[in-house]
């Protein structure tokens, strides 16, 4: 395990999300991706299915080569030109195959930066919306430093892969880098992938992504929690939500196999907290209403759970341990979603366990 000082992680987010407004992606993105269904057994039958099943379901086509086929450098503007021409709004630029070092003469970002600079381009001579860019080099050279002066969202780490043990790790890498995330410019976690995995950790992915305010572009089965999903696209709040407490480990621990178990952010409708229990068997998570910084003492707040869609107690935040704690059983590698809500007037109320 590696411990990170806060004071360091903080010093990273000199560069703030948002920089990049095109007028595109100020949410993050949601959609359906073919990777994991396909990956590069396309042809014309599965083309044509798709794009009525996208059709059929409202959503906007867009397209991707990748794998070891020919790409985009060198023919940017030709090839942005081609997928506006097509009615394609969405490019997610990957970092495969590219040409050797002594051709490219170029850093990471400025390799990137060719093809912003060519979406821009061609907008414009096409007097059109940019098409929504999103980078994708998997994390390598830190691109929530600079991602967002060139495009909508940047992929954090490689490829997610169908396994508890996938989404733990990536979510780990997360819980450092939450505050460069905002409007017009997202952390990427990667797709949604929920096949393979049991229905408590499949909650638990999908949470977690929507309430880290990544693009949710579904690799497999569309889950659909609309309360969930009105955070994820809530226009009023930017930020994502942030551990305030680790659980296991000691605060600011990077650990690929149990992240930070305690996270809070704030909504339009109240505070939203998500316990995730990254153990192999059941746990109760005990925590003190007033960690969350957007809890405060001695205010009531109705505490409202987000997958079962119930008010479920309410519950008064206090400084003192006992008088303001809660305790939420959760199963094997699940996740408890919880909305306080501000109840009103102040009041003497002690609060009820959730379950």
């Amino acid at each position: 395990m590696i411990y990170l000082a806060p004071a360091f992680l903080a010093a990273l987010f000199g560069l703030a999300a948002g920089l990049n407004n095109q007028g595109v992606a100020r949410l993050p993105v949601t959609g359906y991706n073919t990777w994991n269904g396909y990956a590069c057994n396309i042809s014309s039958q599965v083309v044509r299915e798709t794009a009525q099943s996208l059709k059929d379901l409202g959503l906007q086509a867009s397209t991707q080569t990748c794998a070891g086929y020919p790409g985009s450098y060198g023919y940017e503007e030709q090839d942005v030109a081609t997928f506006m021409s097509w009615g394609l709004d969405y490019l997610k630029f990957d970092n495969c195959n590219p040409p050797p070092d002594a051709i490219l003469q170029a850093s990471i970002p400025q390799k990137f930066q060719r093809m912003a600079d060519a979406i821009s381009t061609v907008a414009s001579s096409f007097n059109s919306t940019p098409l929504i860019y999103s980078l994708c080099e998997w994390g390598q050279s830190q691109p929530w430093l600079w991602g967002a002066s060139m495009a909508q969202s940047w992929r954090i780490t490689g490829d997610v892969t169908a396994t508890w043990s996938s989404v733990v790790s990536i979510l780990n890498a997360a819980s450092f880098i939450t505050l460069s995330s905002g409007f017009y410019g997202h952390n990427d976690l990667d797709m949604v992938s929920n096949g393979n995995l049991t229905y408590d950790e499949a909650k638990s992915h999908f949470t977690a992504w929507a309430l880290l305010k990544s693009p949710l572009l579904i690799g497999t089965i569309i889950l659909l929690n609309h309360e969930i999903l009105a955070i994820n696209q809530d226009p009023n709040v930017a930020m994502s939500i942030s551990p305030f407490a680790w659980g296991l480990n000691s605060a600011w621990t990077y650990d690929p196999v149990h992240p930070a178990q305690f996270w809070s952010g704030q909504t339009s409708n109240g505070t939203v907290i998500m316990l995730l229990n990254t153990f192999n068997q059941p746990s109760t998570l005990c925590f003190n209403v007033t960690d969350s910084p957007y809890l405060a003492p001695t205010r009531p707040y109705i505490v409202r759970d987000l997958w079962s869609h119930t008010n479920n107690c309410t519950v008064t935040g206090s400084t003192d341990t006992a008088m303001g704690a809660m305790g939420v059983f959760i199963p094997p590698h699940g996740v408890s979603a919880l909305l306080f809500t501000d109840a009103g007037n102040i009041c003497d109320i002690t609060s009820t366990p959730v379950s």
